[in-house]
């Protein structure tokens, strides 16, 4: 047996015998330090419930902002459809020398000027009516939607004359 002297620590280290088998050790610690490491990198349940609340609030400025947008896709839809509408009108004014008295008619026509009957961006037939109600000769036909309430005369109604006035 030797004793070993390093900076005040002594240590004892004996000769093994060559007969007799390895001492066992102490079982290595690997499969706890492991655990520990993993569960410092996973997510605790705070940190997950705080991501799920950033991910709803997001959510929820995306729906706030674009929310509103469908409404202004929806008069495009109408504005785009009318002037569809009116440009048909014209090519019946055209080939018949006055204005259609209803636009079901125009369906009759071979080829028809429409598939179907044209509806707004609300999914709502368009009024009509020939002659207009202006008197004016240049507005000889009335055609408008009634918009999102589908109710006559609100501020959301959408004529072919003052679609394109601000």
């Amino acid at each position: 047996m030797t004793l070993h002297s390093h900076s005040s620590v002594i240590t004892q280290t004996t000769a093994r015998d060559p007969a007799r088998p390895p001492a066992r050790r102490a079982p290595r610690r690997a499969p706890r330090r492991a655990a520990r490491r993993a569960a410092r990198r996973a997510f605790t349940l705070l940190e997950m419930m705080l991501v799920v609340m950033i991910i709803g609030i997001l959510a929820t400025v995306v729906v706030v902002n674009f929310g509103g947008s469908s409404d202004k896709v929806r008069k495009q839809v109408t504005k785009s459809r009318l002037g569809q509408v009116k440009s048909e009108l014209l090519t019946y004014n055209l080939q018949f020398g006055t204005y259609p008295p209803s636009i079901d008619i125009m369906m009759t026509l071979r080829p028809p000027s429409f598939e179907k009957l044209p509806k707004d961006g609300w999914d709502h037939l368009f009024n009509y009516a020939y002659p207009g109600s202006s008197g004016d000769s240049n507005k000889p036909y009335d055609l408008y939607s009634n918009g999102k309430d589908n109710l006559s005369g609100n501020e959301d109604d959408v004529d072919i004359w003052n679609m394109d006035a601000p």
